[in-house]
């Protein structure tokens, strides 16, 4: 499995085991996203399935259909960024991560590192109502946090933005999402590190007004006033609450 996201020791369905809790779609994503909508409307199942970001654009009707009926459906999808080894430019998103986060009603997480990813599935999986959630992961290995961002990860992961690192001597802020998170804090660089928040229905622009707020009133130079965000797609498609308190690299 190219995604990672696999049952251990659990069975795939064929002819012989239909009640197999694996299936293997292959490169039928439309058809994977509309049944895991089924699947969660019938109930008693927490369905997921996964495939490359890119081919989100395939499952696109049935992603919309799982955010207008609020099928709480688990979309994973991995190669979130220009990290897609040896598929090269056909398989990297670049306008599928703000395409997704414009959809109303679906949920949208971009997690920094394992623990993180492992804290929102959490959240998905305890939820009595869950969301139709896509989960957008990267391809390559990411840096886990250290334990000083952990404790940051923790407080702020399912709020959406939060400070990762902060920095007294910062001469600029770098904001960021998901795999970018990790590039941010390796910059051998005077930074002050941030957390933005995706979309998330209507508390998506309450939520980037909250963390635009703290990043601006926090205890830091003036200079860092003015956050850097680095973001693996463009932003012209849906207008960003906070693109006007940034610059973009």
């Amino acid at each position: 499995d190219n995604t990672g996201v696999v049952l251990p020791g659990a069975t795939a369905q064929n002819v012989s085991a239909p009640g197999g809790r694996q299936i293997h779609y292959g490169i039928r994503e439309f058809a994977m996203t509309a049944i895991l909508v089924g699947q969660a409307h019938h109930g008693g199942l927490r369905p997921a399935g996964s495939t490359f970001f890119v081919f989100s654009d395939y499952a696109r009707p049935a992603v919309r259909l799982a955010a207008l009926s609020r099928a709480g459906a688990l979309m994973v999808y991995t190669h979130d960024s220009v990290g897609v080894g040896q598929d090269g430019p056909t398989h990297e998103p670049v306008e599928h991560l703000m395409a997704l986060r414009a959809m109303p009603n679906l949920h949208v997480v971009r997690p920094s590192d394992a623990n993180e990813t492992l804290d929102l599935v959490e959240e998905f999986l305890a939820s009595k109502v869950p969301l139709p959630t896509a989960l957008v992961l990267s391809r390559q290995d990411v840096r886990v946090f250290g334990e000083e961002e952990t404790v940051a990860s923790r407080k702020g992961a399912r709020l959406g933005g939060y400070v990762v690192r902060e920095n007294e001597k910062a001469v600029f802020t770098l904001v960021s999402t998901g795999s970018e998170v990790s590039l941010c804090l390796a910059i051998g660089l005077t930074s002050y590190v941030a957390r933005f928040p995706p979309s998330r229905s209507k508390l998506a622009r309450r939520w980037v007004g909250r963390t635009t707020s703290t990043i601006q009133s926090a205890s830091t130079p003036l200079a860092c006033r003015r956050p850097v965000t680095s973001s693996s797609s463009i932003s012209t498609l849906s207008p960003r609450p906070w693109s006007n308190t940034s610059n973009e690299f």
